[in-house]
């Protein structure tokens, strides 16, 4: 899917500058799921420069070596007979990631990142890559939604895609716990019990059907025949009990 929404894109942005976008935003990525937060912060000011280097080509018609992402936000803002994503929201989006990776210390080196800084700036990178698919990839709408969906599926760095199975890579952790993890990365999509005894192996069967049935009694997963979804106390509990193990992480390293 991804060739198919490259080429469409490819449509309307120059194809060198397109692949340049979408390699820094696959590295943003796999350097967020390997918690390098560095690293992560270093891609997203080059990744934002060359989305800014995108607009600029879709402004001018011509491909720019080198921009001042000060000077483009400020020329795009002026044209009116652009989309208003391409003229203000990315923008405003690239000066988010761009800011934070130069005052935090993405830019030289001289501040440690951690995982707040990153977790902020991964769905802002998903939200752009996701507004230029929506823009300019009409071909096909329900694929477009597709992969967009996909892109922008919650994701945290102790869960790890492998085609189309998913690795909790953090070891000792409950059968509850594998379960919400994967539950969140895949949220919003149900997922079987099969898939997850599939996904879970070092828990027996009967232990994550019992902790099935235990978040269900407490509100936290709904059930039916299609599968299991986190509900909205599941997700805010997922999101607590990782927000608190980074902050120890943090504060122990």
């Amino acid at each position: 899917m991804l060739d198919e929404i490259k080429t469409e894109l490819a449509m309307h942005i120059e194809r060198d500058m397109l692949s340049r976008v979408f390699e820094h935003y696959a590295i943003l990525k796999t350097s967020f799921r390997l918690q390098d937060w560095e690293k992560c912060l270093v891609r997203a000011g080059k990744f934002g420069e060359a989305v800014m280097k995108t607009i600029c080509f879709i402004r001018t018609g011509k491909v720019a070596q080198q921009i001042s992402v000060d000077t483009e936000i400020n020329e795009v803002n002026k044209r009116s007979d652009l989309p208003e994503s391409i003229r203000l929201l990315i923008p405003r989006a690239v000066r988010v990631l761009y800011d934070h990776r130069s005052r935090r210390g993405g830019a030289h080196g001289s501040f440690d990142p951690n995982a707040m800084d990153c977790t902020m700036i991964v769905p802002i990178a998903d939200w752009i890559v996701g507004e230029f698919v929506r823009l300019y990839c009409t071909v096909d709408p329900d694929r477009a939604m597709k992969f967009v969906i996909d892109i922008t599926t919650k994701s945290i760095p102790i869960v790890e895609r492998i085609g189309e199975d998913y690795v909790v890579l953090q070891k000792g952790v409950s059968a509850r716990q594998e379960i919400s993890y994967i539950l969140y990365t895949r949220y919003p999509n149900r997922t079987r019990n099969n898939q997850l005894m599939k996904w879970i192996p070092n828990h027996s069967s009967a232990n994550i059907r019992s902790s099935l049935i235990n978040m269900g009694k407490a509100k936290l997963v709904h059930c039916n025949s299609d599968g299991v979804v986190l509900t909205t106390a599941g997700i805010r509990a997922v999101e607590n009990e990782i927000s608190t193990e980074q902050s120890v992480s943090s504060f122990v390293s």
